[in-house]
């Protein structure tokens, strides 16, 4: 299913703003997971010593999941942000 967009060269210049945001997000995303991801394996450690509690380890994989998912739907985005621009220019 196709949407008819069609743009001008403002919505042109405001896709390209949107498309270099999604992309800086996504360097973002990421760099904060391999981050998380370390500190996901120092705070188990810590809690297999029992030196941590477990509230801690829950938050870091909610957060380690939320940016799995920015890393998944960015390409997709970003391939309807380059159709709606190129499928606008034709």
């Amino acid at each position: 299913m196709e949407t008819e967009f069609t743009s001008n060269p403002t919505q042109e210049k405001e896709i390209d703003v949107v498309l270099h945001e999604i992309r800086k997000e996504l360097e973002n995303a990421h760099k904060g997971l391999l981050h998380l991801q370390d500190k996901l394996g120092d705070s188990m450690a810590r809690a297999a010593l029992g030196e941590d509690n477990h509230t801690q380890i829950a938050r870091i994989k909610r957060r380690i999941g939320e940016i799995e998912e920015t890393i998944q739907q960015a390409p997709l985005v970003i391939r309807g942000l380059k159709r709606l621009k190129t499928d606008n220019r034709s």
